[in-house]
């Protein structure tokens, strides 16, 4: 699965209502791939295009291995990632058995993904809400 599109994700980031998954669902609905994601419920009603095993299997689980808030609230992982994972090839493995094809761009949207993936991939497209979202409630 080596080619320019798998190498080249799209990394969305951004603080907890920010409009990350507005610009998760608009990039999708331009054709990236985003995989199966976090369904959407009544404070997030279009979802929350989060791919749920690379947020589970991959952030979560670094987070807690280095001592961290898994949700990222509280500690902060540090700036630099033991060397020892494979985050690539552990990525790569979680899209191909979730369908991912490399026919088009990947994506990954989460609040932590600065943080983590792109040591990885290096050659990555971050996308990040530029204005806070103000919501009245």
């Amino acid at each position: 699965m080596e080619n320019r599109l798998l190498n080249r994700p799209i990394l969305i980031t951004g603080l907890a209502r920010s409009g990350t998954s507005l610009v998760a669902g608009l990039i999708s609905a331009c054709g990236a791939w985003s995989g199966t994601t976090v369904p959407g419920n009544k404070e997030n009603i279009k979802g929350y295009y989060e791919h749920i095993n690379l947020r589970e299997n991959v952030n979560k689980a670094l987070l807690k291995k280095l001592g961290c808030d898994p949700l990222g609230v509280r500690s902060l992982p540090p700036t630099v990632l033991p060397e020892e994972e494979d985050f690539k090839k552990i990525v790569l493995e979680i899209l191909e058995h979730d369908g991912y094809k490399s026919k088009a761009p990947w994506m990954f949207k989460d609040a932590l993904t600065l943080a983590l993936l792109p040591k990885a991939f290096p050659e990555c497209h971050l996308g990040y809400p530029a204005s806070r979202t103000r919501r009245n409630y």
